[in-house]
């Protein structure tokens, strides 16, 4: 038997009640029998008798009300209707709820439904808006996704009628209000009627605008904090004191103060402290200046730790807590890494590889001691352009570098040669690199044993191996090549201006790990430092 509720019904009662559906059709046989207690479950007994399988349905009735020919042309009318839910139910006819319709769109047109946009505060207000405004609730249902039932309650609920939402609820009115139906659609002939008539109206008139006035002012709120805040924003709960001040300063023109402050619930003592606040005089003022000039001057590279550093050698004392903050309200942001493909130049075990000799330990006690090299390319739209620098691991200093369109043999021997005329007599570097086709060739491997470097590889497709000077390559494109538009610039262009911003990495760039001096600075301190302790022990032992 069938239970529908807490009643179950025989096959002798469901038989009765489908030849009766076919006699006398469904409204009549239900107010006959008095059960089924719904059309739709009378419609299954009624096409299971038909079928001859009334008699073997199971307690919920078994199969489908619908045939695959129905659910098929259900969705193609709803396709063609423009994904209109409540137009293919009304032009098929067919007894189906609009979840059933949904849910045969799902399993014959995936993707085909449009699917609900987020709803923020702001699709709510819009929403609510548009249906004060008149706007038909089936183009706004079909063009957000969401049921009419929710639209309409987003629109009581801007309008101030908070009501839990059930399917069914009566819509509530206004105290007072009559109801459109009790209001005739004639004029009435009586003089006192009509007056009655007319005013009833104009009171209604007064207010639908007051609530197209309130949903117009929940629309620009929603804005407004859009604005402030970003795309995905909580609503104004979200905003600051100084931020709802600046909120109530963009709406007070077209909307009084308090309906403003009224709806992101502040109150006036709050707002007007702020506009006290904002009148002082700023203390920050020439500090934010000389932030800005650090941040721009190290072309966007510099966080606060090292902006700070900077404005400390002007002894500019001020802590990180302030520099940190007041690049946040300037909108001050470093450069960031982003992930980039590395130039790979291996091309086999050509000639013996030497041993690793830095085994990753990227330490060196003296300047010219450990030096590293690699190749690394910058593709902007007018070519492609590649850097070889030799790196020297006292310091991070780049003792020189070559730049050229070519990735060949000559680009490496040229840096080499640049950096070994600044070696002192004595001096023999230990020359790290990777496994690349230009540090196996003879024009390398001529210039390391004419000046007395020892050579050192890494292992074969062992990027850790040679870290520090990837590190190097990481630090160079963030600060320099990402992030801006080389449309236009040349590659002449381009290789001036990387020149330009290596002497600067050399010279001015500060680094922390070297007590904020820049890697030249750094190593000609260590060298005074050094001269003056020879020195002094030559002293000591005359």
């Amino acid at each position: 038997m069938e239970e529908t509720g807490a009643r179950r019904y025989s096959r002798e009662e469901r038989i009765r009640a489908a030849e009766a559906c076919e006699r006398l059709g469904v409204a009549e046989t239900m107010l006959q029998l008095g059960y089924p207690p719904s059309r739709t479950t009378l419609y299954r007994w009624h096409r299971a008798w038909l079928e001859g399988t009334l008699a073997s349905m199971n307690r919920r009735g078994g199969g489908s009300l619908f045939t695959d020919e129905q659910r098929k042309r259900a969705v193609e009318r709803y396709l063609e209707n423009g994904c209109d839910n409540a137009k293919t139910r009304e032009e098929l006819g067919f007894p189906f709820a609009s979840e059933t319709l949904s849910r045969w769109v799902d399993e014959l047109a995936p993707g085909a439904r449009p699917r609900p946009r987020v709803a923020t505060h702001e699709l709510r207000a819009e929403c609510a808006l548009r249906l004060a405004r008149g706007e038909r609730i089936a183009d706004i249902a079909r063009e957000t996704g969401y049921h009419r039932e929710t639209l309409r309650r987003w629109r009581d609920e801007a309008a101030g009628k908070a009501v839990p939402y059930h399917r069914g609820n009566a819509k509530p009115r206004a105290k007072g209000d009559v109801p459109m139906a009790d209001i005739p659609k004639e004029l009435p002939q009586d003089p006192k009627e009509l007056v009655r008539y007319v005013g009833e109206l104009k009171r209604r008139a007064t207010r639908l605008e007051a609530e197209v006035k309130h949903l117009e002012l929940q629309r620009d709120v929603a804005r407004e904090t859009a604005r402030i805040l970003g795309k995905g924003h909580a609503g104004p709960k979200g905003l600051t004191s100084a931020e709802k001040a600046e909120l109530v300063d963009a709406l007070v023109p077209a909307y009084l103060q308090k309906d403003v402050m009224a709806e992101i619930s502040w109150n006036r003592s709050s707002y007007h402290y702020q506009l006290r606040l904002r009148d002082k005089p700023d203390k920050y003022a020439e500090l934010r200046v000389q932030v800005r000039s650090s941040f721009e001057a190290s072309g966007g590279a510099y966080g606060y730790r090292r902006v700070k550093a900077d404005l400390d050698k002007d002894d500019t004392r001020v802590s990180e807590k302030v520099v940190r903050r007041l690049m946040a309200e300037e909108g001050l942001v470093a450069k960031t890494s982003r992930k980039r493909r590395r130039l790979n130049t291996y091309q086999g075990e050509t000639a013996p590889a030497p041993a690793n000799l830095v085994a990753r330990d990227f330490h060196a006690s003296a300047p010219n001691e450990l030096w590293l090299s690699d190749f690394t390319e910058f593709h902007i739209p007018a070519g492609k352009v590649y850097l070889s620098p030799i790196l020297d691991c006292f310091c991070g200093e780049l003792p020189a570098w070559s730049i050229s369109e070519h990735p060949d043999a000559e680009l490496g021997k040229a840096s080499l040669e640049g950096a070994c005329e600044k070696l002192e007599e004595g001096e023999h570097p230990v020359t790290h690199t990777d496994r690349g086709a230009p540090y196996r060739g003879s024009l390398w491997v001529s210039t390391c044993e004419r000046h007395g470097l020892v050579r050192s590889m890494s292992k074969k497709g062992s990027s850790p191996d040679n870290a520090a000077c990837e590190g190097l390559f990481g630090r160079i494109k963030v600060e320099f090549f990402y992030g801006r538009d080389w449309r236009g610039v040349s590659v002449a262009e381009f290789m001036a201006e990387l020149d330009g911003y290596l002497h600067w990495y050399n010279e001015v760039r500060i680094k922390a790990s070297l007590g904020y001096m820049s890697p030249t600075q750094y190593r000609i301190a260590w060298e005074e430092e050094h001269r003056a302790s020879i020195v002094g022990n030559v002293s000591v032992t005359s």
